[in-house]
């Protein structure tokens, strides 16, 4: 039999009483607590005020990430809340890495096993496949949402396969709030959905080394970010350019354009676009790592006239409109 668990034959060692509801852990008796959330950057910073929350809760826990690769940064500016970071390696279903080779990712759930979680929690969408994933790693408990209206259901507290704590997918609420029921569910209190992102020294000096000679204007800056992880989702690079000039010429706006490494082509066309003289923007696309675009985009927060927000969000409706 292999390692990857299903419906028909889930692995854990959990005790399991039917159609009766489950009592809440004892923080103290939760020595090991894991997070399931293999998803990008903005999900993982949408998590945070759930991070925060468990923490609280589990404050003698150690509490395990298992994210996709590029998360072990995240987990390392996060170290408050996150002691132990867990690259993960892929499930059945799971398209954040449905590529991953099977001896990978049964190699993965032993080890997942093998380390004997007290509480696991899916916090990795619907739990439709998570769910599958987050039980075979074997924890004492588990908890999660589940898809009351689809095949999710089959996961409900109340069936086999099931999770120790689950309650229906909200999909009426932000994801911040989702996450933060998840915290509730396991007696969190004290819910505050304000987000934050700690910036370190190495963040700043970066800063400083990317704005160069330009560090001291006191122009107010705006940075654009035209890229998109879904194509269709993109607004053309010509009107990325539009807007970029109006903000260039109604307040004499710096323009930053950010991206990632497999952005740096479509910063650059927003930058050939640009039509207004004398304004180069300033082109980090590629050149920043995570700390390093927030205390870029910092740095001048505090110069910022309140008003050029509406005027962009005005002109950004006015080219909507147009085109």
């Amino acid at each position: 039999m292999t390692g990857i668990a299903t419906p028909d034959a889930p692995e854990t060692r959990r005790e399991q009483h039917e159609g009766q509801k489950w009592a809440l852990s004892d923080p103290s008796s939760v020595r090991r607590l894991a997070v399931l959330r293999a998803l990008k950057l903005g999900d993982l910073l949408l998590a945070v005020p759930a991070l925060q929350a468990l923490r609280r809760r589990f404050a003698q826990a150690e509490i395990t990430l298992i994210s996709l690769p590029w998360a072990s940064e995240f987990a390392a500016r996060y170290h408050e809340y996150v002691d132990r970071f867990v690259e993960f390696a892929g499930y059945p279903g799971i398209r954040e890495a449905e590529n991953a080779p099977l001896d990978e990712m049964e190699r993965f759930l032993a080890e997942q096993r093998a380390y004997e979680y007290d509480l696991v929690i899916q916090m990795h969408g619907s739990g439709h496949v998570s769910n599958l994933c987050a039980m075979a790693f074997d924890g004492r408990e588990t908890a999660g949402y589940y898809d009351e209206h689809g095949a999710g259901r089959a996961l409900s507290p109340y069936a086999t396969p099931r999770l120790t704590y689950a309650e229906p997918y909200p999909y009426d609420e932000p994801e911040v709030m989702r996450n933060l029921g998840l915290a509730r569910m396991l007696g969190c209190d004290n819910l505050d959905p304000t987000l934050e992102f700690p910036l370190m020294e190495a963040d700043h000096a970066e800063a400083q080394m990317l704005l160069g000679v330009s560090a001291a204007d006191d122009r107010p800056m705006v940075g654009i970010h035209a890229g998109a992880s879904i194509p269709a989702r993109r607004w053309p690079v010509e009107r990325f350019a539009a807007l970029a000039d109006h903000l260039a010429q109604e307040w004499n706006a710096r323009i930053v354009l950010t991206g990632g490494p497999d952005e740096i082509a479509i910063a650059q066309e927003v930058a050939r676009h640009m039509e207004t003289a004398g304004q180069t923007p300033l082109l980090v696309a590629g050149k920043t790592s995570l700390g390093g675009l927030a205390a870029l985009l910092a740095c001048h927060s505090s110069i910022m006239p309140s008003d050029i927000l509406q005027y962009a969000y005005s002109s950004l409706l006015a080219l909507c409109q147009a085109h």
